[in-house]
């Protein structure tokens, strides 16, 4: 496999916070912030306490792969045992070069390869504007992979802000918002699908296959489910069962946005 050049900007990493969603961070049944924790605080200890050394990193990749497997959610999806803490809040790869006291390279005994470790960069790279990203980068941090591969409500989060404020954002508008505030009202938001099958606007079944994640029973007009709010409901896997929800949902997303 080849790769073209690296994006100007890598989102893999923030000061903040990392992603993971292409090592698999994401594919668990359990995706609560205790039981992440608990793995990758597990993951970390183990890995350094093998100082590089290759062979007993080999051995704890067999020992996280099989002790981790019943409650991977998809084994379509590869998922690295060598993603953990890299920071207070930030999760990445325990054998990145940049930790390496030689600088060397040895993703090789990853799940992937060292090719590919080094030179995939997911969509977000390329479909994302300045403002989504500098959006993504207001999440909270054990949020940030799961909101910066969420393409859809990237997009329907400044679509929806920029509907109510009547002109175009920049990362500088962004940069002053009271993105805390916030996200603190989103997680109180009712009507959430807590399926671990659910992720924004997709639906991921052990076998791998996916299915769009619709609200296809509420009886909406056409022009309705066009509005980017729409999208960003479904997007922040909200699941509302009548109207009366739904509508109450609209309400709860702009006074969220009135926060800003």
């Amino acid at each position: 496999m080849r790769f073209g050049p690296p994006p100007q900007h890598i989102l893999c990493q923030t000061e903040q916070a990392g992603c993971g969603i292409c090592c698999g961070a994401e594919n668990f049944i359990d995706r609560g912030s205790h039981a992440h924790g608990m793995r990758f605080k597990k993951r970390t200890q183990l890995v350094e306490a093998a100082d590089f050394d290759i062979s007993k990193l080999e051995l704890i990749k067999d020992q996280l792969l099989e002790e981790e497997h019943p409650y991977i959610l998809s084994s379509t999806i590869p998922t690295c045992p060598f993603m953990g803490h890299v920071g207070p809040h930030q999760r990445g790869c325990l054998i990145h070069p940049s930790r390496h006291p030689e600088g060397l390279d040895i993703r090789d005994i990853s799940v992937h390869d060292q090719e590919t470790c080094a030179g995939f960069f997911c969509t977000a790279h390329h479909v994302l504007t300045e403002t989504e990203v500098a959006i993504a980068q207001h999440v909270p941090a054990d949020m940030y992979g799961v909101m910066l591969t969420n393409i859809d409500l990237m997009k329907s989060l400044r679509r929806v802000i920029e509907g109510q404020r009547v002109r175009t954002l920049q990362p500088f508008d962004i940069r002053q918002m009271r993105w805390v505030d916030f996200w603190q009202r989103v997680a109180l938001f009712p009507f959430v699908d807590h399926s671990p099958e659910r992720y924004g606007l997709v639906r991921l079944k052990k076998s791998g296959e996916t299915s769009r994640a619709t609200l296809s029973r509420l009886p909406l007009e056409e022009s309705r489910r066009r509005q980017p709010i729409h999208r960003l409901i479904i997007s922040l896997s909200l699941q509302p069962e009548h109207i009366e929800q739904y509508n109450q949902l609209v309400e709860l997303v702009e006074d969220a946005i009135r926060v800003l």
